[in-house]
């Protein structure tokens, strides 16, 4: 299936979802499982936290109809809702995060962890958005190629 993710938009992916196709849900898993994946292992260093969390971040994205309350661009929605959720659970635990965080001038980790979209992150790096998107991008396969063996080893 991992051919088709670069052919199915994530409006596609939303309209899925929306009709209840679970066919939405393997696209959403093969776009985006490294990179969510990755935010929590950058938070966690026990695999099996990890592991655990991240499927219960998928678990809450269907049960909780979270997709549908989607009001901009879907990757920084999912990455900054895994992010929230992997910490508050990890605060449930009783779990500190990691020293292994994004670092802070990261855009994934600023998008993450703020409630801003892109234009406002290029503004506040004093770059251009074209420059701010790119280094989004740079960011986010650099995630999913660490976690993508991890993930292709769970199926």
């Amino acid at each position: 299936m991992q051919h088709q993710t670069n052919i199915i938009s994530d409006q596609n992916i939303l309209s899925m979802v929306a009709e209840n196709n679970l066919e939405a849900w393997e696209h959403l898993y093969d776009k985006y499982a490294p990179a969510m994946f990755g935010i929590i292992c950058n938070l966690v260093e026990d695999r099996k936290i990890a592991e655990e969390i991240f499927k219960e971040t998928f678990l809450q994205l269907k049960e909780k109809q979270i997709l549908s309350k989607v009001t901009y661009a879907l990757c920084p929605y999912l990455l900054r809702h895994t992010n929230t959720f992997a910490r508050a659970q990890l605060k449930e635990r009783g779990i500190s995060c990691s020293n292994n965080t994004i670092e802070e001038t990261s855009l994934i980790n600023i998008l993450c962890s703020q409630n801003i979209n892109t234009k406002e992150v290029a503004t506040k790096l004093n770059i251009t958005v074209d420059e701010a998107k790119n280094k989004l991008r740079s960011e986010f396969v650099e995630i999913r190629s660490k976690n993508t063996n991890v993930i292709s080893a769970h199926q």
